[in-house]
């Protein structure tokens, strides 16, 4: 390749980076995100509240979120995690198979988890003792929507 060539495709390169960056601040930047996914994948982290720590974290395989956690507290440990489960499992996709657990008491251990396929919900388990044994409990049949809709 000769010179003025490669100065071309740098050019060319740098040019479509630019209108890449202006049109995502010009528009709703989530689009960026998934297309930056395609390429990647991989984890992302944010710090909502600004002190130093991570607060919001989800993990992304090319164009599927497969996991998403959060730490509502702001005080380190993860208090709340939804999983998809299977192979092929995206939580914005609503016939996914996930898991959704929650840590109450915010001590570091997850004591409630809920098995979801779709929007419905197949069990509900309880570690009471904290030892990392779940055992089925009956939840009420609640006219409640599952925790990804939009509008809980």
């Amino acid at each position: 390749m000769k010179p003025y060539q490669k100065r071309r495709v740098v050019y060319a390169s740098g040019f479509v980076l630019c209108v890449f960056g202006i049109i995502s601040v010009l528009t709703d930047a989530a689009w960026v995100r998934l297309v930056m996914n395609a390429f990647k994948g991989g984890h992302y982290a944010y710090d909502l509240n600004r002190d130093g720590r991570d607060d919001y974290y989800e993990e992304w395989v090319g164009l599927r979120l497969i996991l998403q956690e959060w730490d509502t507290n702001y005080d380190g440990p993860v208090d709340y995690r939804l999983r998809a489960l299977g192979a092929s499992g995206d939580l914005r996709d609503e016939n996914t198979e996930y898991r959704l657990e929650t840590d109450a008491d915010f001590d570091g251990r997850f004591e409630y988890r809920e098995h979801w396929d779709g929007n419905e919900l197949i069990r509900a388990e309880l570690d009471a003792a904290g030892d990392g044994n779940y055992q089925p409990i009956d939840v009420p049949d609640l006219e409640s929507k599952s925790p990804r809709s939009a509008d809980r």
